[in-house]
This record gives structure tokens, sequence and C-alpha cells, in this order.
């Protein structure tokens, strides 16, 4: 991930911020990892790369499937605080589950799933987010 609340792989993340960050900011839609085990939506302004807070790239970490690990709140909070680009819409730790992702036009819809400890398997649908083509909005602010 570039920016996760699991606070494990901060160096990693700020490797890949750097190698990776300038390409995907101007030209993707959407960041898609694991490596974490929690599910976390977040968001990078990209302002650095496109000169707007406008189109921010949403960044989803989906990696509740394998085990389970606490996301660490503080670590989230200080993220915010010292990197304005970054922002945390949602996450959760310590839970089994995935991220649904869905394309209908310019719309891309993210559903955050989980399933209760019970054993039931039933899927509960905890979050679900909007976003809107930002990399051909991007080319119309250009032009």
């Amino acid at each position: 991930p570039l920016w996760s609340a699991g606070g494990g792989k901060f160096e990693q993340a700020r490797s890949l911020r750097r190698l990776i960050g300038p390409l995907i900011c101007r030209y993707a839609d959407i960041y898609l990892a694991g490596h974490e085990h929690d599910l976390e939506l977040n968001l990078d302004s990209c302002r650095a790369e496109t000169g707007t807070d406008a189109f921010p790239l949403p960044l989803v970490v989906s990696g509740a499937g394998s085990r389970q690990r606490p996301v660490h709140r503080a670590f989230q909070s200080f993220q915010e605080s010292a990197y304005p680009q970054f922002r945390a819409l949602w996450s959760r730790g310590m839970t089994w589950g995935f991220s649904h992702l869905s394309i209908d036009g310019d719309r891309l819809t993210v559903e955050m799933i989980t399933t209760p400890d019970s054993g039931t398997g039933e899927p509960v649908s905890e979050r679900t987010f909007v976003f809107h083509n930002r990399s051909r909005l991007l080319r119309e602010v250009r032009q």
C-alpha cells in the first residue's frame, strides 16, 4: 500500500510513493493493494503532481482474507497530521473481509465487505464509496 493504518509497512510505502506516486497520481483512477491484513479506503490528494486537491486518488487496501490484524488509530492520525496529502476515509482491522469494486461508465463503486466472527460466513456490507473517473477529469482540466 502507498498509505496504510497498519503501520508495519510505512518505509516500504514511502519508497513506493517516491517511485510510482507521480505516475499513478497523473494517470490512475484508483490504486489497489493488499499486504496489510486489514481493510482500508484512503485518499491521496496528489496535489504535488496535479496542482489541485480536486481529484484525490482513492487507495484501497484489501488484505483481510488470510489473517486478522488491528489498525493503529494513533499511527493513522499521525499520518493525517504529518502528511497533508493523506486522508483516511475508512478502516477496519481484526476482521475477515474483502473489497468489491464495480465500474459503471465513469462511476467506480467500492464496497467494503466483512464477515462476522460467528462463523456464519454471512457478508456484511460495512461501507460503500462512489468515485468518478478522475483521469478523464484531470485530462479535461489540463486542456
